[in-house]
């Protein structure tokens, strides 16, 4: 299932989010923590 949302709407939402004073019990901060598998293509 993919859904496609506006970059107008994803700002909203991630201004909206950060706007935030704490975490939620629905929302949790975490930084990116990417760990490549492979070789960088």
């Amino acid at each position: 299932m993919t859904l496609t949302r506006s970059p107008e709407y994803l700002r909203s939402l991630l201004q909206e989010l950060a706007s935030l004073p704490k975490e939620a019990e629905w929302l949790e901060f975490t930084h990116n923590n990417f760990k490549p598998v492979g070789p960088e293509v």
